[in-house]
This record gives structure tokens, C-alpha cells and sequence, in this order.
């Protein structure tokens, strides 16, 4: 979610240009070229972004993931002397992007534990962390816990799907479209007095809610918070489910959809990483999918499950696994054959998702995006926006 932040500018230059901004398309290139070379040579790079998985343990029942039904043990999930190891390891050193995510990431009491031993190793990544948002006073909580042990930029994502009714349809969870917004509207006040914490607002896309995406979108700019839409994706490992109930349904309803995404951008939802992701969409929907984007999953970013299991991403099945932090450091993960025989089959291209995060990071090494995106900030002036309005 590189794109929703605030740049830190370090000044401006005669032309308007914001020099901090400069930097950041300059170490974005250079990322770029290291990441083309780590791909051709099917070899590992410094990771940019990483997932971590810290539980399986949930309190919702959402209709697109059956992690729900199968909890983890606490006492079997990773442990922080692994999150350690990780956060220590040469690969993870200019990490940009930790997202810390479940299952449901504040069931874990050691949460802040986690995120400050990032917070040492890695003090200049900002840390995201994905919340259902069903549990207000456990967030606020959670959050404070964070914000007094790092140093780091937070970003805290609530899950909104729905700010009616349906929203049982999709969460499983009567009445829990009010608990949603207490936690939202509770972060974003939290976030007047606290300039490192950021907010987010993350909608799915669903047969059940689809008439619900532009309420959510005009939800979160009333609040004056990030939006960004996903779509549906599956896995055996992850979300223990295969996504072809709903990736029907989108090819049925394309054109609706298509409508959907002009709509939500005549209302201000035109980021460049939207604009693109919406414009590939539905290449991913064909029966013999084209990967439109170029993937760098196990070569630049990486997904940790909450057993120690190292893939290549989110939704990998287990051929993309690359090794157990159980049983090896993860440098040595890391650099191993067997995470070389699951980068040839990346680039064989075996696998084909539009997993948003996972998109995201594959299209921070595409050149035409880069060069896009650099235009807008720097030859359009164009500035991300204030998130959180003055109070």
C-alpha cells in the first residue's frame, strides 16, 4: 500500500517539486533494476514488502475465507524469536512495506512485540496491519500498545464491505456494520493527535456487495481516510478456499463491473495504482489469463504464514513454498535451491492472481508505471492527498 501514503518531503525545489518526492521515484528505479535482474536470474532480492500472518484465530465469518474454521493453536504460531530472525535477516534491511495481518492480528497478545521488533531492525518501514474492525475497544487498545514500543509510520486498515445490512451476507456477523465504523471513526480520531498512525479502509468486491462500493468510498473520504478496493482471490493455504464461485460471477457481470470502476473514479477513487489496477482487471478473468503484470512475488516481497511456512505470496498453494522458519533461518530460506525452483516457476508463469497487495508490489517494478506515476507527481503536480483532515 506504498502508493496511500504521505510522501515525507525533505524540501522543495525552485519548480514547485517536493525533493523528498524526487528521492523516492529515484530509489523506486533503483529498486526496479535489482528486481528485473533478481528475476531474469531467478536469484533473490532485497525484499521490498513483506506479509506476515501472525494467527489463523478469527472472530468473523466471511464468505471468501475458511480460515475461520480452522484456528491455529496459539502455541504452534510463529514465534517472535522467528519474527526476530526475519526482521534481522540482511534481506529485510530496506524493507518498505511490513503488513501484519491474521486471520485476525489483534488476537494476538504479543502483537506490539511483534511490530517493535521490526520496529528496531527495520525503523524507517512503515508497518500495516489489517483489522475486521469488529472489535472497537480491542483496536484502540491494540493501537496504543503499537504506537509506544515503535518508532515506525502505522497504518491501520479496517475491513469495511458494507455499511448496511448485507454486511452479514459477507462477514457473517449480525449488526456488525456498527461496530465497523465505531473502530474506523475511533482510529481516525486517535489519528488527529497522532501524526504516525495513518487509517485505511479495505472493501472486497462481492456478488453480495457490490451496490455497497460507492457508500464505502464516500465513507471513507467523509472521514477523510485511504480507500482501496479489492477484489476476490483464493488459495489452498491462505484462505483455504478456491475463488471460482465469485470469479464466475465477475465474468458474467464484466460490463457491470466496468461501469462500477468508471463510476468510482468520476468520484475520486483515480490513484495510478487503482487507475491500473482496474484497467487489467479483467485480463485476469480470460480463461487462458495473460499475467498483465509481471510478477515479482518470491523475489522482492514474500508471505510468512502463522506457522512459519515462507511462500512467495499470499495466495500460493504449497508448490510455492519455500521453506520453514522451524526448521531454517530465513536467510538461508531465502537463498536456497528450493526457493530457486519456485522463482523458475513464478517466472514459468504457473500462477496468475490479482491479489491487490500482490499486484501493487509487482507494479512498483514495471516500468511504464513508474514512469506514470512519476509524471503525475512530478511534471502534473500532483500530490497525495491529506488523509486525515484537521480536527
Amino acid at each position: 500500500m506504498r502508493d496511500c501514503l504521505l510522501e515525507r518531503g525533505s524540501g522543495r525545489a525552485d519548480n514547485g517539486i517536493e525533493m523528498g518526492a524526487v528521492a523516492n521515484e529515484f530509489r523506486d528505479l533503483s529498486r526496479m533494476v535489482v528486481g528485473h535482474w533478481s528475476r531474469h536470474a531467478a536469484r533473490p532480492a532485497p525484499l521490498r514488502n513483506l506479509t506476515l500472518s501472525l494467527t489463523y484465530r478469527c472472530n468473523a465469518r466471511c464468505v471468501m475465507c475458511n480460515i475461520w474454521e480452522n484456528p491455529s493453536d496459539p502455541k504452534a504460531e510463529v514465534t517472535l524469536d522467528q519474527a526476530r530472525d526475519v526482521a534481522n535477516s540482511r534481506w529485510t534491511r530496506g524493507l518498505v512495506s511490513l503488513s501484519l495481518t491474521g486471520g485476525e492480528p489483534l488476537l494476538r497478545e504479543d502483537l506490539a512485540e511483534v511490530a517493535a521488533t521490526f520496529s528496531r531492525a527495520i525503523p524507517n518501514c512503515y508497518i500495516s496491519l489489517v483489522t475486521n474492525g469488529l472489535m472497537p475497544s480491542l483496536t484502540l487498545r491494540r493501537i496504543e500498545q503499537i504506537l509506544s514500543k515503535t518508532t515506525n509510520e502505522i497504518w491501520m486498515n479496517v475491513s469495511i464491505d458494507s455499511l448496511d445490512e448485507s454486511y452479514n451476507d459477507v462477514r457473517g456477523i449480525p449488526g456488525g456494520e456498527r461496530k465497523i465504523q465505531e473502530t474506523a471513526e475511533g482510529l481516525v480520531e486517535r489519528a488527529r493527535t497522532e501524526a504516525r498512525l495513518k487509517v485505511g479502509i479495505l472493501y472486497t468486491l462481492m456478488p453480495e456487495n457490490i451496490h455497497q462500493a460507492l457508500p464505502v468510498l464516500q465513507y471513507a473520504q467523509r472521514l477523510g481516510v485511504q480507500f482501496t478496493l479489492n477484489v476476490i482471490n483464493g488459495g489452498d493455504v491462505f484462505y483455504q478456499q478456491k475463488p471460482d464461485t465469485t470469479m464466475a460471477w465477475y465474468r458474467e457481470h464484466l460490463a457491470e463491473i466496468k461501469a462500477l470502476f468508471a463510476e468510482l473514479a468520476a468520484a475520486g477513487y483515480d490513484r495510478p495504482l487503482a487507475r491500473k489496477l482496474m484497467d487489467v482487471f479483467p485480463q485476469y478473468l480470460e480463461e487462458r489469463p495473460r499475467r498483465p503484470v509481471a510478477c515479482f512475488s518470491g523475489f522482492t516481497s514474500c508471505f510468512i504464514g502463522p506457522f512459519g511456512d515462507v511462500y512467495t505470496c499470499v495466495p500460493a498453494s504449497e508448490a510455492y513454498r519455500m521453506g520453514s522458519l522451524k526448521e531454517n533461518r530465513f536467510d538461508e530460506i531465502w537463498t536456497s535451491e528450493r526457493a530457486r525452483t519456485v522463482r523458475e516457476a513464478v517466472n514459468r508463469h504457473e500462477c496468475n492472481c490479482l491479489l491487490t497487495c500482490e499486484t501493487t508490489n509487482s507494479l512498483k517494478f514495471s516500468p511504464s508505471f513508474l514512469l506514470e506515476r512519476a509524471r503525475d507527481r512530478l511534471v502534473n503536480g500532483k500530490r497525495p492527498p491529506v488523509l486525515i483532515p484537521p480536527g
